[in-house]
């Protein structure tokens, strides 16, 4: 750019640059892919000076236009990119032009909302990820999760795992990884509800080529049991796992047709229960238990309502009750069902052992 029409640009008052930066953008939506390099760099040259003076919704409007042209200037993505929000928003999100340690730069100095931004890149290196799972909260690492353009180190996969037995949306989400590391992989499953489990252990086999360790005794006992439910169960438990339908939509139609024993051997599948343990949280006064489980596998707090009244017309007890349980239901976190859920695991993972020793004596005496 000119001397002298960088001189004209600096004696301009604040509207003539708004007016000036708006007329440069619209001239670079425009043509701006026809321009050569020398020309485009004059285009951004003028929005550099004229972009500080500029209004807010100007300054907007030039940078949606200027994040997806590739040969405009890096100085002024990098100008637009620690804007305010909704400046640098288009920016964070599809300029190519930022370097990795620009976006880290951001990360680290900038708001959530310009953190969040750079979370939906198509394209994001694990160096950029690490930095973002660091200073970022459960928005950015849902967000990052989801993204599949985003790439992770071993740490940062081993790190959002952690964090995912506190939020149950980051472990939906990452149940579509077939990229994750398959021990850390199989550290998470042990923590996931089945759907969960079935679709990381399925999207990692398939992704990776690779065939995962079998299931625990554990689980093939619980696998045995199952073989006894009713059709019914084991129809909504397939839908589940096929992605057929929700956990909610079967538990609402179990519901609505009163198939109490139904539902506790669905729910029982779902959660890798035993069924009797489902059975008796049911039905029982308090349920606390009940709210436990049905947390656990993040059943809606419509779904729960509808198992409180199925339970209290069983026990004929006052259908105003639910509004108590219900209550409970709401304020229970992800985390707390979960701690209360591993110790039933534990319980169970005992009980198998022991019937796996019985079933081992037995053989031998019938030997004899």
């Amino acid at each position: 750019m000119t001397k002298s029409l960088k001189r004209i640009l600096a004696k301009a008052t604040p509207k003539k640059r708004d007016r000036i930066l708006s007329f440069v953008a619209d001239v670079c939506s425009e043509c701006g892919t026809a321009m050569n390099d020398d020309q485009m760099l004059l285009m951004s040259r003028i929005a550099e000076e004229t972009m500080n003076s500029s209004q807010e919704q100007t300054k907007v409007k030039a940078a949606r236009i200027f994040a997806i042209l590739p040969n405009t200037s890096v100085n002024l993505i990098s100008q637009l990119a620690v804007d305010s929000y909704g400046v640098a928003d288009p920016v964070l999100q599809y300029s190519q032009l930022l370097s990795d340690d620009d976006l880290v730069y951001i990360v680290k100095t900038k708001s959530d909302e310009h953190r969040l931004s750079i979370a939906k890149r198509d394209n994001i290196n694990p160096f950029v990820t690490d930095s973002l799972i660091e200073y970022g909260n459960d928005v950015h690492l849902i967000t990052l999760a989801k993204n599949m353009g985003a790439r992770f180190s071993v740490n940062g996969f081993s790190i959002l795992a952690e964090k995912a037995l506190q939020e149950s949306l980051l472990c939906e989400a990452l149940s579509y990884r077939g990229d994750m590391p398959v021990d850390v992989a199989v550290s998470l499953m042990s923590h996931l509800s089945m759907p969960l489990t079935v679709r990381l252990r399925g999207t990692i086999e398939t992704t990776q080529n690779v065939t995962l360790a079998p299931r625990s005794k554990k689980q093939l006992i619980l696998a045995r049991e199952q073989m006894k439910f009713s059709n019914l169960a084991k129809d909504c438990i397939d839908a589940v796992l096929s992605g057929k339908k929700t956990a909610n939509e079967c538990t609402l139609m179990l519901c609505a047709e009163d198939k109490a024993k139904d539902l506790c051997q669905f729910i029982a599948g779902i959660a890798e229960l035993n069924e009797t343990i489902v059975s008796g949280a049911l039905f029982k006064v308090n349920g606390t238990k009940l709210t436990q489980i049905c947390k656990m596998i993040d059943l809606s707090n419509v779904a729960f309502e509808e198992i409180s009244m199925l339970r209290l017309r069983r026990m004929r007890l006052p259908l105003s009750q639910a509004k108590i349980l219900c209550g409970q239901y709401e304020v229970l976190t992800f985390s707390s069902a979960q701690r209360a859920i591993r110790a039933l695991h534990g319980s169970l993972n005992n009980t198998a052992l022991r019937l796996e020793q019985m079933n081992r004596g037995g053989l031998r005496s019938t030997g004899t």
